[in-house]
């Protein structure tokens, strides 16, 4: 189970701004018109980006409750864990035993690693047919963690966290850590559908002895394709 306790906050969950937008399509100046219509690519890019990589972008505040199999690590689900607020071992916090920042340790970030020395414990049902046996697909999840995941660009979201929690790995409201690939994605298919939707198909056109150029199908693979593949996560 995952919930969002703090979500990020941005212009309708738009990844980059129509400024750039505008500059990757070389058009100079604005207009209410075409800042509107740009606004809803962007929006509906970073929509797409989010499906396509399986996970939200934008630094947000999740509570989590996840299973244990007996080793070293844990894996929490959104990545990269930029701090964790709060950590027990069961899901009632009430009789709950809370861990201290010192019991464990982000072991790896971007892969939603936690470890601790003395291991988690692994909670798989069991059942007895001559002798002990581990029932597969049975395990609860009793471990709880709060913690602040996602990255953060402030030309496009202001931060919750900033004012609640402090800094956040020693970032800043003027420093941005999304990667530059991912927003790059974002641009190119706002721009892929804002000059499909100009052209009506058409890549090129020349007027003497009438030639065209069509745009290429559906079908084949768009650079914002090749940038995102090395942050999609595995199902």
């Amino acid at each position: 189970m995952i919930s969002v306790c703090t979500s990020a906050t941005s212009t309708d969950g738009a990844l980059t701004t129509t400024a750039a937008l505008r500059l990757l399509l070389g058009e100079a100046a604005s207009t209410s018109v075409n800042e509107t219509y740009y606004q809803s690519l962007i929006v509906r890019a970073s929509r797409w980006l989010e499906q396509q990589l399986g996970y939200p972008c934008l630094a947000q505040t999740y509570l989590e409750t996840v299973p244990a199999y007996g080793s070293q690590t844990l894996m929490l689900s959104r990545t990269p864990i930029r701090t964790v607020l709060r950590f027990f071992d069961s899901t009632s916090t009430g009789t709950a035993t809370e861990y201290c920042s010192t019991h464990y340790r982000i072991e790896d970030a971007d892969a939603g690693l936690l470890s601790r020395d003395a291991g988690w414990a692994w909670t798989a049902g069991d059942r007895y047919v001559l002798g002990r046996t581990i029932v597969a697909n049975s395990e609860t999840k009793p471990w709880m963690a709060e913690y602040i995941a996602g990255w953060w660009t402030p030309a496009v979201s202001t931060c919750a966290n900033w004012s609640t929690e402090g800094v956040i790995a020693n970032a800043t409201s003027t420093v941005r850590d999304f990667p530059e690939d991912l927003e790059m994605a974002v641009l190119l298919k706002s721009a892929e559908w804002a000059r499909t939707a100009a052209s009506a198909g058409v890549s090129a056109e020349r007027v003497g002895d009438l030639s065209r150029t069509y745009a290429r199908g559906s079908n084949v693979r768009s650079e914002a394709d090749d940038l995102i593949a090395p942050y999609r996560r595995m199902a």
